[in-house]
């Protein structure tokens, strides 16, 4: 719960004790990792590592159905979308630099599913994927409804033949070449 508290603060004490305290006044004396997550609004690893697998596939039936299943279970699409963008970064990571520090320091079968997504992807679409996301984070804060930004982003990046723009090309490129 310590970790995910600090990770949603992003380094600054100020904004962790707020967490904590928002975790504490929801959960009591005991604040579980189970329990953060939901405070938080953060999503487990395996619901997001399955989402990256979506858009690696090109899978733009199942990424919609994970968009819809977090509206429904109520998740801060926000927050979900720095999640996905952080965890395409971690992919990039297996992809380019497989014995960086970032990923030895993972546990065991986390470092193994990134080295799997990132041979199964190509590096068009992991590079384009945080770039979408990563616009995505400010549009979303002036928008009622967040979760039609984030389907939005998600058919951008599983069709890149849709778009016009260099990286959606040598996304096309790259999945014409394998």
């Amino acid at each position: 719960a310590i970790d995910l508290i600090a990770k949603s603060a992003s380094g600054g004490m100020r904004d962790a004790l707020s967490l904590a305290d928002v975790c504490i006044s929801y959960c009591g004396n005991k604040v579980t990792q189970e329990n953060a997550k939901n405070v938080l609004g953060i999503s487990d690893r395996s619901f997001v590592s399955a989402f990256a697998d979506a858009i690696i596939a090109s899978d733009i039936a199942l990424a919609l159905e994970k968009c819809h299943q977090l509206e429904k279970d109520g998740r801060d699409i926000g927050v979900f979308a720095l999640e996905l963008m952080e965890y395409m970064r971690d992919i990039m990571l297996a992809l380019f630099s497989p014995q960086s520090a970032e990923i030895a320091c993972l546990p065991k079968d986390i470092q193994e599913k990134l080295l799997v997504q990132a041979k199964q992807a190509n590096s068009e679409r992991i590079l384009r994927s945080i770039e979408i996301l990563s616009a995505l984070e400010s549009e979303i804060k002036i928008h009622n409804k967040p979760y039609i930004q984030l389907e939005t982003a998600v058919a951008r990046i599983c069709s890149p033949q849709l778009e016009q723009d260099i990286s959606a090309l040598l996304d096309r490129i790259s999945v014409l070449e394998e």
